[in-house]
């Protein structure tokens, strides 16, 4: 009976725990097809707010991201014919074990849709589905050929809604990595940057070793500036600026560095305070302080040339 009771209490265990993850996973899909849709939209819109621009004037490639997103949740094999061959007529994508095309375009209007199907006619293709997406919006009318189906941006919309987990998460893979992330987030480079820096001009850099007061303070204000410059926030602080990876990549360049010689610092405070016998009490030697003032130097001087840069009224002296 013990040993029946023993079993059956564990298969409770095992239920129950396979229960709550199942629920986990559900919630966690729900939230990657969230971020996924947020994602997209904000493509959509970075889109349109360019669409009096030539396609190709973009600094990626819509037809692209289609591609992929298509091949993931579909399981499919397109490639880009314009790759293959420079403006390649009528179509851009072809899936030729499917014998599917797509034409990726910004307005799917009527006189676009027939001005497809003319040079697909033109060129004697003959594929058995020919799929016209218009990624910011389309015509309403009914397709006049029988193989051409019209669809907007609903067409990849509907299919992330219907994915599982693990397809879910390589759709945001490939969202992540075709999308500069700092063209989708709605804070400016240069408004969040005066932030960063006004953090960054604290007497943790500010002040030599000679007149710091306490090592460990020093330490707490150097890692505020490493929250802030990767998370664009301050832990309890009501700070809102973009994270390191939002940036655009000349100023995130310039920052990895700031935040590089930050590290050095805290790493040689770490490593006196793993050798001290007083848990107290940090003595630095004179190379050390030197080498601290050193790294101080290089994070103004940084911070100074990256204010410059970007048109920014603003200096940090170390003194």
């Amino acid at each position: 009976m013990i040993y029946l009771y023993k079993f059956y209490r564990n298969c409770d265990r095992i239920i129950i725990g396979w229960v709550y993850k199942t629920k986990e996973v559900q919630m966690s899909t729900e939230q990657e097809i969230k971020n996924a849709i947020t994602r997209l939209t904000f493509l959509q819109l970075h889109i349109q707010n360019f669409a009096k621009q030539s396609f190709s004037d973009l600094s990626f490639q819509i037809e692209v991201v289609v591609k992929d997103l298509l091949n993931v949740l579909e399981n499919a094999d397109y490639v880009n014919v314009n790759r293959i061959k420079h403006n390649h007529p009528a179509i851009d994508l072809l899936d030729e074990k499917q014998r599917i095309a797509i034409q990726v375009t910004t307005d799917a209007s009527m006189p676009k849709v027939k001005h497809t199907l003319e040079m697909y006619k033109k060129h004697s293709m003959a594929y058995d589905k020919l799929i016209i997406l218009g990624f910011i919006k389309k015509t309403n009318a009914k397709s006049p050929s029988p193989f051409a189906k019209i669809v907007g941006i609903e067409y990849l919309l509907d299919k992330i809604k219907s994915s599982n987990y693990e397809t879910i998460q390589k759709v945001n893979d490939i969202l992540q990595r075709e999308i500069p992330l700092h063209l989708l987030n709605p804070l400016d480079d240069v408004m969040c940057l005066e932030i960063v820096l006004g953090i960054i001009d604290r007497n943790a850099v500010r002040d030599l070793t000679r007149s710091e007061g306490d090592y460990g303070d020093m330490v707490v204000g150097l890692k505020k500036i490493k929250e802030v410059i990767h998370t664009g926030r301050i832990y309890g602080k009501s700070i809102r600026a973009k994270s390191l990876s939002e940036y655009q990549p000349d100023i995130r360049e310039k920052l990895e560095e700031i935040e590089f010689s930050i590290s050095k610092i805290i790493q040689i405070y770490n490593r006196a305070k793993n050798q001290s016998s007083s848990p107290t009490f940090i003595f630095l030697d004179s190379r050390e302080r030197q080498d601290i003032d050193d790294c101080k130097q290089e994070i103004a001087d940084l911070a100074n040339q990256l204010a410059k840069d970007q048109g920014i009224n603003k200096e940090i002296k170390v003194g």
